[in-house]
């Protein structure tokens, strides 16, 4: 990545009352053959891989039969040496 480069991600996210694995942070859709992992968790592995989240929002008129869609926006944390 380049130096003040940043990360755009989109994701389905799941309801945390349907995930039943993973300590409940995310649940197995097997119609789309798809992980589907809870906003926290999301939050928590962007973390753990060195992120920051500039800033994350729910897309609007989203159908409501489908599960919500999130954008992130991440930069790299960079710690002061």
């Amino acid at each position: 990545m380049y130096l003040g480069g940043l990360v755009v991600v989109k994701e389905n996210t799941a309801p945390p009352k349907k995930c039943r694995e993973g300590r409940g942070n995310y649940m197995l859709d097997a119609e789309n053959a798809a992980v589907l992992r809870t906003h926290a968790h999301h939050m928590a592995l962007f973390r753990r891989a060195g992120y920051r989240v500039v800033k994350s929002t729910r897309q609007a008129d989203f159908p409501s039969d489908i599960y919500p869609v999130r954008m992130y926006l991440l930069a790299p944390r960079v710690s002061a040496t």
